[in-house]
C-alpha cells in the first residue's frame, strides 16, 4: 500500500498528466519503501500503512504535511531516467514523439539533480518535524 496516489504526486510535482500512471507507481513505492521507512522507522511505517485509512490527528497532519511532499518529491526525482529511456528486449531507447526532442544525458542528469535536492529539503524537513515531535508519535 502506498501512503501517497499518483494523482497526489501529479498535484504535487510538475508531473504533465499524460505521463501514464503505470510509469510512476514503482518509483513511489520504491522512495517509499527505501527512504520514507527509514525515516519513519519499522514500527511506525508499519502503523501507518495499516491504519492509512482511518488515522487521526496528529497522524494525519503527519501524513498530509510531511510524508506526502517527501515522498511525492522524492518518487519524482527518481523516476526521469524511467521517463526518458524505454528498457526494451532491444536495448535501452531514448523515448521520442513526433512533437517533442528529448534532452541529451547531460541536461537530464542537471535536472534530476535539482529535483533530488528539493526532495531532500522535503525530507529533512520531515525528519525535523518527527524529531521534534517524537512524543506524538509513540511508534517512531
Amino acid at each position: 500500500m502506498s501512503l501517497i496516489t499518483v494523482a497526489q504526486l501529479k498535484e504535487i510535482c510538475p508531473v504533465h498528466n499524460n505521463v501514464a500512471n503505470e510509469k510512476l507507481e514503482s518509483p513511489i513505492l520504491l522512495y517509499q519503501e527505501t527512504a520514507i521507512r527509514d525515516v519513519l522507522g519499522t514500527k511506525l511505517y508499519d502503523h501507518l500503512i495499516a491504519n492509512t485509512s482511518s488515522t487521526s490527528p496528529p497522524y494525519t497532519t503527519l501524513i498530509s504535511n510531511y510524508i506526502k511532499p517527501a515522498l511525492a518529491w522524492g518518487a519524482f526525482s527518481n523516476c526521469f531516467y524511467e521517463l526518458h529511456y524505454q528498457f526494451s528486449q532491444n536495448g535501452i531507447n531514448v523515448h521520442r514523439t513526433e512533437n517533442t526532442e528529448p534532452v541529451d544525458a547531460s541536461t537530464l542528469k542537471v535536472i534530476s539533480e535539482d529535483y533530488k535536492g528539493k526532495a531532500q529539503f522535503y525530507l529533512d524537513r520531515l525528519i525535523t518535524h518527527l524529531r521534534a515531535k517524537y512524543t506524538l508519535y509513540p511508534k517512531y
